[in-house]
């Protein structure tokens, strides 16, 4: 029996019944679900995506809502509507969990260092009774109608009065609620309102605080994305999926997919932004499937590689190693998200691709084909075709861009649907802005890609788990940044706002595809005046870090360090030496009395003392076991001898120090890389030169004119077509960036610029970029 009509059962409030709706609609209607049927009875292509429908639970050795959901209203199975119809009966008559006390609950003590300790009651998820109630709906008698009803009204109600009792630090806001966490039940109960099909208790749910407009309206930030550590996302997107779907088929979806945000985020936006907007290019192994792999940052991070394992997750698509191992995981079920099961990427490009079949998820989609599988065969939950990698357009990427409220750049060289798959480099630079999960690194490098390979990666590890109270990952000791008299750096903006203490420059969009972006953040370490920039270019990256004491008389420490994969190969005049086995004892940390105890610092450290020459060092991909076709990760890197040198100007008196980080293997080990200098001030200008083929573009790299106020450079080299290429840098820092200024040296160089410049020498006409005003050459 087909009910018409649905009932509110929120005595204080006005009924509302949304008209005209037939059981089930949530997933599947009932006309959606006899397509299916007749697919499955007549294509066979449809019969193989059955199984890859029918295989989730298999996936996660347990139940998955909705497969269950699937089996029993497409697949009509008695069996599994049995289970979850006992499922459904056994939760009538639940409560929400308040907030547990977490010291006395007698004396009313709330735990003062953790407000979100006793949060069990935000992890209690009940989408999938949600569900349950609409596949199962004809199958229930009046009574068990009541009482689902009720158990769903208190939900809703529960969290409508602000599901008291509540931690007096408790608040929705971007720097201290976790949605991984804390939003399950609130976006559960969104769907226990749909479920009830009440408009009025759809729209309060909407409106509610921590509800779907204010996470739109006040919690995403820039293009919709999410403001906790890039990893989390995963928690709820799922349910946000279920929920415009559903609303998609009662005629509400102005308050789903529908919805625009005060600052213009949709759905649609924020899907792309948490996934293709942090895209990286594609990483080739020399075999299997390519990796997409994603900006990462937080204590929860992964690398795209771990020794000789398969691709680990912290990726939009997590590929196949020649070897066959690797693989996207489609379905996950961590404690700390609640008790249900979360649909990953594979879910989530199928409803994007399904919805908006002109935004190239079925590029991805294909992408995420097992190796020597010729189409990909996706599930039959929207009904979709197999997706032929030929017949597929990769998306335009979203051009480079400064993400204010998020707190960091992303510069992609390729602006191109090229971008994806081809060997232009791309590069990432953390802001001084605190984020939830925060692991003290800020003004730091999140990436850096070239030639379909990882150049710099945004950390390298101890091992696995929380990095909170690390000595090495809950610092700039672990990541790409500059360390300042071992100090452990602090974030310039802590609120909501982003760009608190920040001064940016940017040129994004220009003729010769170079792509600049500078960000002053003064305080990172105290009494330091903190400016990083970056230019972009397709054969090189150049990145300048300009450091000044606020007391001209007084020296500091300041050490320059990058991670990366790579194996470096050093020369002669690097000798060994333990000149870093403290460095990770950074004080001003909470936990310093703890880590004290058993500090890492990097093994098989060799120095030279570079004084104020200017100072080069090669890194390469090595074996990590006896051939190529051997090796799981790097062989594919190796055999397309993909590398690159790492180009230091020199300045005072600089020692220069490269090891492997604490936790890396020993064999192909990665790289730490790190120049110290003790000065007032100081301007660390390096220089990446990636390569392919083992011979280096870059071969000339050389300061023109510098002075306290900005620096000229000249990069130049032989491209792959055997033509010379010769680019000039102007970078003005410090406090007049504005200004103009004028460098020049004995030779007759000369030039008068504001700001920033790059001039392409080897080019007619001398294409330039930038605000230069005036060149001479000799």
């Amino acid at each position: 029996m087909l009910r018409k009509t649905l009932i509110s059962f929120l005595s204080v409030m006005t009924i509302c019944t949304v008209s005209a709706t037939e059981r089930p609609f949530m997933l599947w209607t009932p006309e959606e679900a006899a397509a299916i049927r007749e697919r499955i009875e007549n294509d066979p292509d449809a019969k193989r995506q059955l199984e890859r429908t029918l295989s989730l639970s298999g996936e996660l050795n347990g139940p998955v809502i909705l497969e269950d959901m699937f089996r029993v209203y497409v697949m009509q199975d008695e069996g599994v509507a049995e289970r979850e119809l006992r499922a459904l009966r056994n939760s009538m008559g639940r409560k929400p969990e308040p907030l547990t006390w977490d010291k006395d609950p007698a004396t009313l003590e709330w735990n003062e260092g953790m407000p979100s300790a006793g949060d069990r009651h935000m992890r209690d998820e009940r989408t999938e009774d949600a569900l349950r109630y609409d596949v199962l709906y004809d199958r229930l008698t009046p009574g068990e109608h009541e009482s689902v009803q009720k158990y769903f009204k208190t939900y809703i109600q529960f969290h409508l009065d602000g599901h008291p009792p509540r931690h007096p630090h408790f608040q929705y806001d971007r720097m201290s609620w976790l949605p991984n966490m804390h939003w399950p039940r609130p976006i559960g109960t969104h769907l226990q309102a749909v479920a009830l099909g009440d408009e009025d208790l759809i729209r309060a749910m909407f409106n509610a605080e921590g509800g779907w407009k204010w996470y739109f309206d006040e919690y995403l930030g820039d293009q919709g994305f999410y403001m906790e550590e890039f990893g989390k996302f995963y928690s709820n997107t799922g349910s946000m999926i279920f929920w415009c779907e559903a609303l998609e088929n009662l005629g509400l979806g102005e308050m789903g997919y529908g919805y625009v945000s005060e600052t213009g985020i949709t759905m649609r936006s924020h899907l792309r932004a948490n996934t293709l907007d942090l895209s990286l290019p594609a990483i080739d192994w020399g075999g299997g499937m390519p990796t997409f792999a994603r900006l990462t940052h937080g204590d929860a991070k992964g690398s795209p590689f771990r020794d000789n394992e398969a691709p680990v997750q912290h990726t939009v698509v997590t590929g196949y190693l020649p070897n066959g191992s690797g693989g996207t995981r489609r379905v996950t079920q961590p404690r700390m998200n609640g008790p249900m099961a979360k649909m990953l990427v594979d879910f989530w490009f199928e409803a994007g691709h399904h919805r908006w079949p002109e935004d190239g998820y079925d590029f991805f989609l294909a992408a995420l084909r097992e190796p020597g599988e010729e189409r990909f065969y996706p599930t039959l939950f929207f009904n979709l075709k197999p997706i032929d990698p030929n017949e597929v357009t990769p998306p335009l990427p979203t051009p480079s861009y400064v993400a204010k409220d998020r707190g960091f750049a992303f510069l992609r060289q390729d602006h191109s649907e090229n971008y994806w798959m081809g060997p232009k480099p791309a590069a990432a630079l953390q802001f001084s802005r605190y984020y939830v999960h925060y692991v003290h690194d800020p003004m730091t490098l999140m990436a850096y890609h070239a030639f379909n390979a990882p150049m710099v990666l945004n950390a390298w590890g101890t091992g696995r788990g929380y990095a909170g109270g690390n000595a090495w990952r809950d610092s700039v000791r672990g990541h790409s940044g500059v360390v300042v008299d071992n100090l452990q750096a602090q974030p310039v903006a802590r609120g909501d706002d982003g760009t608190v203490g920040h001064r940016y420059r940017a040129n994004l969009e220009n003729a010769l595809d170079v792509r600049f972006v500078a960000v002053r953040a003064d305080g990172t370490y105290p009494g330091v005046a903190h400016e990083r920039a970056l230019v972009l270019a397709e054969h090189y990256m150049l990145d300048v870090t300009w450091l000044r004491n606020e007391d001209a008389e007084t020296s500091r420490r300041y050490e320059w360090q990058v991670l990366s994969p790579m194996t470096a190969k050093a020369g002669e005049a690097w000798t060994e030496t333990d000149a870093l086995d403290g460095i990770a004892l950074y004080e001003g940390s909470r936990f310093e009395d703890r880590i004290r105890n058993a500090p890492p610092a990097p093994s098989k450290v060799r120095e030279l003392s570079a004084g104020e020459d200017t100072w080069s060092l090669r890194l390469n991909y090595a074996l990590r076991s006896e051939t190529p076709e051997g090796d799981a990760g790097h062989g594919g890197f190796v055999t397309r001898g993909v590398g690159m040198d790492v180009h230091m100007l020199g300045s005072g008196d600089t020692t220069v120090f490269h090891g492997i980080p604490p936790g890396g293997p020993t064999t192909a080990p990665p790289s730490l890389v790190l120049a110290r200098r003790e000065a007032p001030s100081t301007v660390f200008t390096a220089l990446y030169a990636p390569f392919e083929g083992n011979e280096p573009v870059v071969t000339g790299f050389e300061r023109l004119a510098e002075t306290g106020e900005g620096i000229a450079v000249r990069v130049s080299g032989t491209l792959p077509d055997g033509s010379d290429f010769s680019d000039l840098v102007l970078l003005r820092y410090g406090d007049d960036h504005d200004e103009e200024i004028t460098l020049a040296n004995e030779n007759g160089f000369s030039a008068r610029f504001r700001d920033h410049a790059v001039v392409r020498l080897s080019e007619d006409g001398r294409p330039a970029t930038g605000e230069l005003l005036e060149l001479m050459l000799p």
